[in-house]
């Protein structure tokens, strides 16, 4: 049987995997899970949006990526699925992309604010003048 251009079955092979739909649906399921676990604690919020990057990134795929795809396996020629594609699969795949990185970037800033409160706070100041010799 000839593969043509762009097989929807050695496309969906490659892709549609465990360790695929693990990193994909895990993501996005962990992070609601920490979501619930943190309510009541000051960086909560920092969870909660990376839980929103998550599902806006989880929905457009469902929405716009994955139905691209379909279309894009049921073309006949690559000159015209780029033509018909291309602009649209940028657009949406430039927003999945950002949304990927706000979402690890909003669950770095909790965990640092994390560390950051559970830290102990041993310093203090020497006793005497503080700087440019001002009493403090």
């Amino acid at each position: 049987m000839p593969v043509r251009w762009l097989d929807e079955r050695v496309f969906d092979d490659v892709i549609q995997n465990p360790v695929f739909f693990l990193s994909f649906v895990g993501a996005l399921l962990l992070t609601a899970v920490s979501a619930w676990q943190l309510r009541g604690q000051p960086y909560r919020w920092w969870v909660w949006a990376a839980l929103a990057a998550h599902t806006a990134g989880f929905l457009t795929t469902m929405a716009f990526n994955i139905p691209l795809n379909d279309g894009l396996c049921r073309m006949t020629g690559p000159g015209a699925a780029r033509e018909h594609f291309e602009h649209a699969w940028v657009a949406w795949n430039a927003v999945r992309a950002v949304l990927s990185a706000v979402a690890p970037g909003c669950l770095a800033r909790a965990l640092v604010l994390y560390g950051a409160l559970r830290r102990p706070r041993t310093w203090r100041r020497p006793p005497g003048p503080g700087p440019a010799g001002n009493p403090s």
